[in-house]
């Protein structure tokens, strides 16, 4: 598959990030921590995800319209973006810690097309600021060399971070992430294939705008309570699919091409960048 043009990966990033626009959502902080074993790092998912809120700093209702825009995304391109949020790294430092999650989860195929953003959310005391990590795969670090993944982290990320918003920081990181991996490493597919992912791809996001466009005002009024200026989350309209509804608890039904099918044992030497908010 061709790489995306600006017009489309304009369009990725406005559908991931709008839904983060309106609202705020109060999250409990450190929730699933509990799957961390003795080596300091959580097991893989199971059933298996590519959006893994461990920190519970992501509204579920966000996490999951992500999830399938990342599902459908390794489908169509063979390279797997997986995200992760957790409350400490232990004694580790981000680098470190992302560079052995990845390689103990096998995130991407044995062709090494896998990318790992990993955040630290704030904590207390000593702890009270935010790590983010891109790590990136040996086959994609041409697609997405270190000091592209520095930027995004630093002018896409930050200003969202800063004011701990970690669901458009992460949204809005997944979109750049997505253009620059599609042009590297895809499955091979015939012309008439390429073709028709392009194509597919190009009707969700309209759809996307669309419903969007239509249902955003009714959406926001889904919430529970008012809003918190320190809330973490950063609620605002479900994002849309086709094949998929809208429940009042924030799941999905349906979908458009099924879950994801895992992580095919993909490696990790230590390339990506990092940053602190």
């Amino acid at each position: 598959m061709s790489a995306f043009s600006p017009i489309r990966r304009t369009a990725f990033a406005l559908c991931l990030s709008i839904a983060c626009l309106a609202g705020t959502l109060p999250l409990q902080a450190g929730l699933f921590d509990g799957w961390q074993k003795g080596d300091g790092l959580p097991e893989p998912p199971d059933p298996p995800r590519l959006v893994n809120d461990l920190a519970g700093v992501l509204p579920s209702f966000q996490r999951d319209s992500l999830e399938r825009v990342l599902v459908d995304f390794d489908r169509n391109t063979s390279n797997q973006i997986c995200v992760v949020t957790v409350s400490t790294l232990g004694d580790r430092e981000i680098m470190e810690y992302g560079t052995a999650l990845g390689n103990k989860w096998g995130i991407g195929s044995t062709r090494n097309n896998g990318v790992l953003l990993l955040l630290k959310a704030r904590g207390t005391g000593d702890e009270r600021y935010i790590d983010v990590a891109i790590m990136t795969g040996r086959g994609l670090e041409g697609a997405i060399p270190d000091a592209y993944a520095s930027r995004i982290i630093r002018n896409i990320m930050g200003p969202e971070l800063r004011e701990d918003r970690y669901m458009p920081a992460v949204a809005k990181a997944c979109a750049e992430l997505m253009a620059l991996a599609a042009g590297e490493i895809s499955e091979p597919r015939d012309d008439e294939e390429e073709d028709m992912t392009e194509t597919i791809v190009f009707v969700i996001i309209l759809l996307i705008l669309i419903l969007l466009i239509v249902f955003g005002r009714s959406g926001r009024n889904n919430g529970k309570g008012g809003s918190s200026g320190g809330s973490r989350g950063g609620g605002g309209p479900v994002i849309f699919f086709p094949g998929g509804g809208r429940s009042s608890g924030g799941s999905f039904s349906g979908g458009f091409g099924g879950g994801f099918g895992g992580f095919g044992g993909g490696s990790f030497g230590g390339g990506g960048a990092h940053g602190r908010f």
